[in-house]
């Protein structure tokens, strides 16, 4: 079993951004139109939150108020404004369901793709990917981190351009029902905005590394499932334990300070926005008696709502905040697998079926005759030339390592002739493995040549 490796861990730069970016495309690029329906109906949907608030103004100065003391009241214009407000109430409903709805469709298609290219691309790896990846790891990018993914494009997406949207709309209604009281909503927003980038820096930045002490406990315990019976045999199990122990620890200390950070996040931006509301209600209230900025009671109903209206988007953007450094920790470790160099393959002699004419020369056939031979092309001529599959191979001086600057096997030189059985013996870490996978050239050697009859084995496609 080898030794699991603990990945690097990244930090927040502009490798996330470009995540972002890359992540976005396939959201951009598959559904197109879908998504330009989402930004409408949230659009739709955003207006008409606005609208309710905004509505509160001239319900009570244009329609109640008036209606206070008159000895017989008309309560139709009343009723048809409530009407209106009604219809502009349902219609963002309905842009809420269709925008959910199709959120659905494009994250669940979206995760399709990235599967599908994962595991395509996947099988166009060398094997050394596969050496230096623990399989648990691996299986973690296609459960812990697309799973990431989806929450972040079913919630937080439309979540974060809702809340954006709700932002810029509310703080242009704020600005035109009271100027006065709109300066100390940005102050505010500006001190909320100072915090929520303190926190929640925090809070992401511990999150990564959940994600990456994730896919490291995933590793090790599919690992050592495997190699169960290795580890009683050599009473390993102590020294396993401590080995678990050592990574849920870090997986305990990360979860823990990333949920720590995440949980004060919504508090705090919570308490800031009652503070908010009280001072905006006791500066308007005094400047409402003074007569300054001519503010109503309509004026002080609406905008003490637009007060909540405009603090509950930023805590559900922070609240966000750390589902979206999240998946981009899984989406960065997912497109670092997808841009692995894939496994390249020069050769060009292939085998194939062949069968002996009458001068006993050999020729290519389709059909199966029992006979093969390696078909070898010459560049230099064009000629095409037939070597008979006998099976014997031979090492002749090789020089082999996993990496450039540790060789673990020296001047090896061996032949297996057709028909011979031959036995590789010795400790582990002797090279057994190693030969075995040079044969059939799961990797290519620093010095030296393997030839298969005669044929060096970088001449032949690594599938034949």
């Amino acid at each position: 079993m080898s030794k699991e490796k603990k990945p690097t861990k990244p930090s927040l730069n502009k490798n996330t951004l470009k995540t972002a970016k890359r992540l976005l495309g396939y959201v951009t690029k598959t559904y197109k139109v879908q998504f330009i329906i989402v930004l409408i109906c949230i659009l739709v949907s955003s207006i008409a939150t606005i609208s309710v608030s905004l509505s509160l103004k001239f319900l009570l100065d244009d329609y109640i108020i008036p209606l206070i003391g008159q000895k017989s009241p008309d309560y139709t214009e009343l009723y048809q404004a409530l009407g209106i407000l009604a219809c502009i109430f349902l219609s963002g409903v309905i842009a809420s369901f269709i925008y959910t709805r199709l959120m659905v469709v494009i994250g669940q298609g979206v995760l399709k793709r990235v599967r599908d290219e994962m595991f395509e691309h996947m099988q166009k790896l060398p094997i050394r990917y596969f050496d230096r990846n623990t399989n648990g790891s691996i299986m973690s990018l296609y459960t812990n981190d697309t799973d990431t993914l989806r929450q972040m494009i079913n919630q937080s997406i439309p979540q974060v351009l809702m809340s954006a949207l709700t932002i810029v709309v509310t703080f242009i209604a704020m600005l035109v029902l009271s100027p006065i009281l709109t300066v100390l909503a940005v102050v505010m927003i500006r001190v909320m905005t100072a915090v929520a980038r303190m926190v929640g820096g925090n809070s992401g930045k511990y999150f990564v590394r959940q994600q990456l002490d994730l896919a490291s406990i995933t590793g090790f315990v599919e690992e050592r499932m495997t190699g169960q019976r290795v580890v009683k045999v050599f009473n390993h199990e102590r020294i396993s334990e401590e080995e678990f122990d050592q990574l849920n620890e870090s997986l305990f200390v990360s979860s823990s300070k990333a949920h720590t950070f995440a949980s004060i996040m919504g508090p705090v931006i919570g308490n800031m926005g009652n503070l908010q509301f009280v001072l905006t209600a006791v500066l308007g209230g005094a400047l409402s008696v003074l007569g300054i900025g001519n503010i109503t009671l309509g004026v002080m109903a609406s905008y003490l709502q637009f007060t909540k209206s405009f603090t509950q988007p930023f805590m559900q953007i922070a609240q966000q905040f750390n589902s979206i450094i999240m998946a981009l920790a899984g989406a960065e470790r997912i497109f670092n697998m997808m841009d692995e160099e894939p496994e390249v393959d020069e050769g060009y002699v292939t085998l194939v079926n062949a069968k002996k004419d009458a001068q006993g020369n050999l020729t290519e056939c389709k059909e199966r005759t029992g006979l093969w031979a390696w078909k070898h092309p010459h560049q230099a001529d064009g000629t095409v030339t037939y070597t008979e599959l006998k099976g014997d191979v031979r090492f002749y001086d090789m020089t082999f390592g996993y990496t450039e600057d540790h060789m673990v096997l020296h001047d090896l030189t061996l032949y297996a002739k057709p028909g011979q059985k031959l036995a590789f013996v010795g400790s582990t870490g002797a090279g057994k493995t190693t030969i075995t996978n040079l044969i059939n050239r799961f990797y290519d050697v620093q010095d030296g040549k393997i030839r298969y009859d005669d044929i060096n084995i970088n001449k032949i496609k690594k599938a034949d």
